[in-house]
């Protein structure tokens, strides 16, 4: 999804079949690739395989749609003759690579490009000194796309877009399971948390922002997973989400600079109830070098992948000031050794429980301090992961809690 533009147009239809816009290659390639995400390789309506190309004044609006989510990439001053016409996305993505073949990039992506409109059935790409037509599709078989929500909070795009990949490295991918696929996104008094869950691994994340009290929603917003992972490198240092009732049901949308993606709601806004699973009083707690931990886990990922066992789980054994990260071989465990790792220790004894290694070195892997604070209850109990010790309290703190593996003889 990608682009709800500010500013809302009207069309008119009876230049359907006209228009020519010209940029460069390298900016029409860029918003192609944006629009992708909402456009169907294999859409049970043909139309929805098209990019639509529209003026909007001097501007043009290049836009995907393909009922789930709208993204739309608005590139100034390329209108030429105004209008409106709908291309195969495939096709122009695959010409402007076919035309410049034998090119360097840089030499390429500088070239001017014109899409024009010859009449209505088909148009030419044109690229230096090479032009080749194009089919359309019918325009006025296009539907019509969602207009952009009421905005109800202005983020800081770089803080936004680091936190929501910390976040999503925890969202489901079973689309069986729809409500985990998606990333919350709740309305606090000190900006927006932001949480995604697969069942075995929750991430819990918090971005100041600037909400527009009128217009935040009051149980939140869900957005799809995959649709926030694959616009996020498309999004500036400004972003505005909103939230609001849409013709297929309630919209959500995200706008950054030229790019505005709205799409419905995912799974009609329904998670679960994430800070009733993340436990918030202070057990026993173990402070630890993070990288050396991190090379721990992946050692003993390696060994377990070496022994025909990759889908084992590791163990962490806790002692007082120590910890040791090791693979773990079932039968053969007691014959395993593995270094021990200095921690600081507080509130709990000698403690051994199972956890999924990949998972495990992904969460490590979503931190960024020095050292790291690991929570424990106990070797059923969830294993929750903060920077700092009193990170359970602080609704601010990124917190990754893990589900712990059980370990059998």
């Amino acid at each position: 999804m990608t682009t709800v533009l500010e500013r809302t147009h009207e069309v008119d239809s009876t230049r359907a079949t006209t228009g020519a816009f010209t940029t460069t290659r390298a900016t029409l390639v860029d918003a192609l690739a944006t629009v992708g995400v909402a456009v169907a390789a294999r859409p049970s309506v043909p139309v929805l395989a098209g990019a639509l190309l529209e003026s909007d004044g001097t501007d043009l609006l290049v836009r995907g749609f393909d009922y789930e989510a709208a993204v739309t990439v608005r590139v100034p001053d390329a209108v030429d003759v105004p209008g409106r016409v709908l291309v195969s996305h495939h096709e122009l993505s695959k010409l402007l690579n076919a035309m410049t073949k034998g090119m360097r990039k840089r030499d390429a992506d500088g070239l001017p490009v014109t899409v024009r409109v010859r009449d209505g059935h088909f148009a030419t790409v044109e690229v230096a000194d090479s032009a080749m037509p194009m089919e359309l599709f019918p325009v006025e078989d296009y539907p019509d796309l969602p207009e952009s929500p009421p905005v109800f909070a202005h983020v800081d795009g770089d803080r936004f877009v680091a936190e929501t990949r910390r976040v999503l490295r925890a969202v489901g991918r079973d689309d069986t399971l729809p409500m985990l696929t998606g990333m919350k996104v709740d309305v606090r008094d000190y900006g927006l948390t932001l949480a995604a869950t697969d069942r075995y691994r929750l991430a819990v994340g918090h971005v100041r922002a600037d909400v527009v009290t009128d217009t935040a929603p009051d149980s939140g917003v869900l957005i799809d997973g995959a649709l926030l992972g694959k616009t996020l490198p498309k999004l500036g240092s400004d972003i505005r989400l909103g939230y609001g009732p849409g013709p297929f049901g309630d919209l959500v949308s995200l706008q950054s600079g030229p790019v505005s993606v709205v799409a419905r709601l995912h799974n009609d806004g329904e998670f679960i109830d994430y800070a009733s699973i993340l436990p918030t009083e202070r057990v026993g707690t173990v402070v630890v070098d993070r990288t050396e931990l991190v090379t721990q886990t992946e050692r003993a990922a390696a060994v377990l992948a070496a022994k025909g066992h990759k889908h084992n789980p590791v163990t962490v054994t806790v002692a007082a000031d120590a910890l040791r990260v090791s693979p773990y071989l079932g039968e053969g465990a007691q014959h395993v050794r593995t270094r021990t790792l200095a921690a600081r220790t507080s509130g709990i004894g000698d403690l051994t429980f199972g956890l999924d290694h990949r998972f495990f070195t992904e969460a490590l892997e979503s931190f960024t301090g020095e050292s790291l604070t690991l929570h424990l209850q106990g070797p059923e109990k969830p294993c929750v992961l903060t920077d700092a010790p009193d990170g359970l309290n602080d609704p601010t703190a990124f917190r990754h809690l893990l589900m712990p593996r059980r370990l059998t003889s």
